[in-house]
Formats: structure tokens, C-alpha cells, sequence
């Protein structure tokens, strides 16, 4: 099942926290280069960036909450027959060293070479 169609039990989960998450990181996302953008996948206070899947399988995406400084690293990200991946460079750290958030999803058919 698209995750689109389980965004509303992920608010729900937010919600019900006591500290917002900084980054929520989703594998099996189901979305598809060739297919119309699914409008109905915003988070209140977050930003969402994805790596579509060649295929009706896959695809990566990743909630990343608003005032949080990041570079999303497109010449790092990929996507392949067997494997999509996004890449999040640099989340700023004022307090120590940026942080680096990589999605992979690796296809059951995927080769691992």
C-alpha cells in the first residue's frame, strides 16, 4: 500500500509525541517517475523530498521539519532498476560536526553488486 494512503496514522504518531522529529526517513514509498505527483503526502511543519522508483515497487522519501538547514545532495542520489537512494548532505549542527542522512531501498530483485 502507497504510504500516501497512511499519512494520516503518521500525523497521528507525530502528534502524539512529546519532541517533533527532526528527520522521518521512508523506504517503499511507492511512488513512480512516470506518475502524476500524489498530492494529499504533507506533513504540517515538515518538507518532503523523494527519489521515485522506476518500477511500482521502491522509492525513498524523507520529512525533514521546517527551520532545520539542510542540502539535498542530487548528484549523490540515484535511481536504478534495482535500487532507488536520496541523499540529505549536511543537516547544520550548530553544536558539533553536520549530519548525513542517506535512504536506501534496495528492491527484492535487486542485485547487491
Amino acid at each position: 500500500m502507497p504510504f500516501q494512503a497512511n499519512i494520516d496514522n503518521l500525523i497521528n504518531v507525530l502528534s502524539e509525541l512529546y519532541f517533533p522529529l527532526s528527520v522521518i526517513s521512508l523506504t517503499e514509498t511507492k511512488l513512480k517517475i512516470d506518475k502524476k505527483e500524489i498530492l494529499n503526502i504533507n506533513i504540517p511543519d515538515y518538507n518532503f523530498l523523494s527519489q521515485p522508483s522506476l518500477c511500482n515497487t521502491g522509492g525513498v522519501g524523507v520529512f525533514i521539519k521546517n527551520g532545520i538547514s539542510y542540502n539535498n545532495r542530487q548528484d549523490l542520489s540515484s535511481v536504478k532498476e534495482g535500487y532507488e537512494s536520496l541523499w540529505i548532505i549536511e543537516i547544520q549542527n550548530d553544536l558539533g560536526h553536520n549530519t548525513i542522512c542517506g535512504i536506501i531501498c534496495r528492491h527484492p530483485h535487486g542485485h547487491l553488486d
